[in-house]
């Protein structure tokens, strides 16, 4: 672990969660194990229904009637030991639980930390310690660290405002939460105005100053229109100081950027192309290249630790092609995409996504829908349901003998020559990975939609049973076991 979480000095509750985690027990060794990490044995498993909600689902306007998706997102530090992730569940704390349970709350969607073998942290909460009581958020990701964390989050009471009733003006908002407790608001409206969003924050570089890059289209100042979307820096130091990294980078809509481990480096999408900035001094960075052309995106793309290595995921432009996962070396004066999902020099016959690359560059998760990437096993499934896969120095393997249900959303940590891991979101039976029977946690989300937040609205919005909901499972793989 580059900074044990042991070396910081904190009180209270956030020191009974850094010390479990500290004292968690190293998992089981082995050529590879699976855990499901998203409960703890303090809370249980995390259930998803509708249990703790008084009030119908909110009535027209409410943007936040969404379906429940249980667990998603998960991000780990590069310790592989402590991840972030988000749902809407009202049991996942004490807290939480409780204030779902309020004469007219809200379900709000959090998000958290946790240690893989440990307990839970409430990150949408401001620096008192005061829950959102509003609003819906999904990405998040930790600090390479593990100390921090960025998510985007709607919640008009974490920025000090009304609770919102309506959720049609609410607006996505970038936050940055140690886990000291401390909670910075990065888009706050006295800085870049009342209008726009900002989104998909990412976060690397060494504490105290990390920095952190995201898109918005609310820079200026009040009153304002949105501003045109673009890839903007800022650092934890100063963070209401944006710089613009996306000028002058071609044409198209821009999405998912990404930033290395060390903060020096950042992707984006934009088009049918991937562009890069360097950092050239703490406070500026190089106008963009474009790294990759000509491609469809599908999901995400990564980066290693110092931005030598990009994965991603694409197709040829203009055709029907099947998505496949290819892995750039960015320190060539002319970078060519190598095809990871394949099996020798067969692509995949499925369509393989958001890959996931390891701080070295020599290995990449990802999910596909192909039968054909593992030769040592046969992957053939019913509905040619997603797996996730493990690339590793020229070798595929599957890591998710899964025949009834979905594997979404990786990320990988660790060290290829000792111990790797992987932590995905899958709504699967747990017996299917290889765990105890009897622990089988594969509830049906009954009545999906969330509790209104204000009794003055009218109707209801009923749910139906939809597929079970997705609880976060991490692989651990000992090469040399």
């Amino acid at each position: 672990m580059r900074n044990s979480l042991s070396e910081r000095s904190t009180s209270g509750a956030l020191a009974a969660w850094i010390a479990a985690f500290c004292a968690a027990p190293a998992m089981g060794q082995g050529t590879m194990n699976t855990v499901r990490v998203s409960e703890t044995a303090a809370n249980g498993p995390i259930v998803y229904d509708t249990a703790c909600c008084t009030l119908p689902a909110g009535g027209p306007g409410n943007k936040v009637q969404e379906q429940y998706k249980g667990a998603i997102h998960p991000s780990m530090n590069d310790s592989g030991q402590l991840f972030t992730f988000s749902t809407n569940a009202c049991n996942v704390t004490p807290a939480v639980q409780a204030a779902a349970m309020a004469p007219g709350a809200t379900r709000v969607h959090h998000h958290y930390a946790k240690a893989a073998v440990g307990p839970i942290l409430v990150l949408t909460a401001d620096s008192a310690g005061n829950l959102a009581q509003d609003g819906y958020g999904v990405t998040s990701t930790i600090a390479p660290d593990g100390r921090a964390a960025v998510f985007e989050h709607t919640s008009a009471s974490l920025a000090g405002l009304p609770v919102e009733c309506d959720h049609a003006n609410q607006r996505n908002r970038i936050y940055l939460k140690s886990f000291t407790g401390a909670l910075t608001e990065i888009t706050p409206d006295s800085a870049v105005g009342p209008l726009g969003s900002s989104r998909t924050p990412r976060i690397g570089g060494p504490a105290p100053n990390y920095r952190i890059c995201f898109l918005s289209d609310a820079i200026g100042s009040a009153p304002m229109s949105p501003a045109p979307t673009e890839v903007y820096v800022t650092t934890s130091l100063s963070p209401v100081a944006w710089t613009q990294v996306s000028a002058g980078g071609g044409g198209g809509a821009l999405k998912r950027p990404e930033i290395s481990s060390d903060g020096n480096v950042i992707v984006w999408q934009r088009g049918t192309d991937l562009w890069m900035s360097m950092s050239t001094s703490p406070t500026t960075w190089s106008l963009p290249v474009a790294v990759v052309q000509g491609y469809e995106f599908r999901g995400v793309h990564s980066l290693s630790a110092t931005g030598a290595w990009l994965a991603f995921d694409g197709r040829l432009a203009n055709t029907t092609d099947k998505f496949q996962v290819y892995r750039v070396d960015l320190t060539q004066g002319s970078p060519t995409p190598m095809l990871i999902s394949a099996n020798g020099a067969t692509p995949g016959d499925g369509d393989s996504t958001y890959p996931r690359i390891s701080d070295d560059g020599t290995c990449i998760a990802y999910i596909s829908t192909s039968t054909n990437l593992d030769p040592t096993t046969a992957d053939e499934e019913p509905g040619n349901l997603a797996d996730v896969f493990l690339y590793n120095a020229g070798t595929t393997s599957l890591l998710t003998p899964n025949t009834t249900g979905l594997c979404a959303l990786p990320d990988i940590a660790g060290d290829p020559l000792t111990t790797l891991w992987v932590v995905f979101s899958s709504n699967s039976c747990d017996a299917e990975f290889g765990l105890d029977p009897s622990d089988d946690n594969c509830p049906n989300c009954a009545t999906t939609y969330k509790c209104s937040p204000c009794a003055t609205f009218s109707g209801s919005v009923t749910g139906s049973l939809i597929e079970p909901c997705h609880d976060l499972f991490r692989v651990e793989i000992n090469p040399g076991s």
